[in-house]
């Protein structure tokens, strides 16, 4: 469990730090969604890998394996649940970039004030 949980986690974690540095540097809309899919290329990639290398018997092997999951039920740890991954990718956003008058946690654009609103009306 560690030796897949730990470094999937790390990888993760150093891929959504470095993720925001690299989106964040781009320099344009069109940039931007090209390197947004090329990082969510990088993120599937384990999947591309598993499917190109291993054989399809262990696939179907694995896909047959049955493992009883309950049936998620509608309650309100649902709702909940989805409110938390909410919060939590907004206290993300507000630590890695900040809010007016704080410096968050970004190195791309040194001194950002968020004074992008002149240069946007333009």
């Amino acid at each position: 469990v560690f030796a897949v949980i730990l470094p999937r986690l790390g990888i993760t974690c150093f891929l959504l730090w470095v993720g925001c540095r690299w989106l964040l540097a781009t320099t344009s809309f069109s940039d931007l969604i090209l390197n947004a899919v090329a990082l969510e290329f990088v993120l599937c990639l384990k999947d591309l890998l598993y499917m190109a290398v291993v054989p399809r018997r262990n696939v179907l092997a694995v896909e047959n394996l049955f493992i009883h999951q309950g049936a998620e039920r509608e309650s309100h740890w649902a709702f909940l649940s989805s409110l938390f991954w909410t919060g939590l990718s907004a206290a993300w956003v507000l630590f890695y970039m900040g809010w007016p008058g704080v410096d968050g946690c970004q190195q791309v654009l040194r001194c950002y004030q968020w004074d992008v609103h002149d240069v946007c009306v333009d």
